[in-house]
């Protein structure tokens, strides 16, 4: 039976474990207690937001982040086979993390959008959900996954499923040439 010293204790030297990482508590009497904590280097720590696109969470860094919003189809400008979201006046190029990562099943009835701003290029990313701000710890792809376009890593959640971070960089990089590929079209 567990008293209840320690046991939240317990819970950060189970994340610790599981980062490959190890945790020292040393106590002297009269003195007070010390905690060592010791982490890979390979691991870093971000501010992100986490979204959802139907069970798959996603990450992406905090400071890209310029807004989020309801997605309203009367705000959404297909013509010349472009996807342009009306945002207050500006047109925005966007791009559904839904049909990017090819996701076969219906769309939410109410999407968010995601407004990135990247070197002052700003692009929208279509998702089901926002879930709110996290503290992220970016664990490194393994070698058959660092093809995969639009990642940077992967992260393991509080409850212990596995999100994705998003290389936003990238993705943006790739929506702009996107959308000026489908204007000339």
């Amino acid at each position: 039976s567990v008293s209840g010293r320690g046991v939240g204790m317990d819970v950060v030297k189970g994340v610790v474990n599981s980062l490959r990482g190890s945790i020292e508590l040393e106590s002297t009497l009269g003195k007070g207690s010390r905690t060592v904590v010791r982490l890979p280097l390979t691991l870093a720590i971000i501010d992100g937001l986490q979204v959802q696109v139907e069970d798959q969470g996603y990450v992406m860094p905090l400071d890209v982040v310029e807004e989020c919003v309801e997605l309203h189809r009367a705000h959404i400008d297909v013509s010349g086979r472009r996807r342009i979201l009306n945002l207050r006046g500006e047109a925005v190029p966007f791009i559904s993390l839904r049909d990017w990562f090819c996701f076969d099943g219906p769309a939410h009835r109410i999407e968010q959008v995601v407004v990135l701003n990247v070197q002052g290029q700003r692009v929208g990313l279509v998702v089901d959900t926002v879930v709110g701000e996290r503290q992220t710890v970016i664990k490194s792809l393994g070698p058959v996954f660092r093809k995969l376009e639009g990642f940077s890593g992967a992260t393991i959640q509080g409850d212990g499923t596995m999100s994705l971070i998003l290389d936003v960089k990238r993705i943006v990089s790739l929506v702009l040439a996107d959308s000026a590929r489908r204007r000339d079209a």
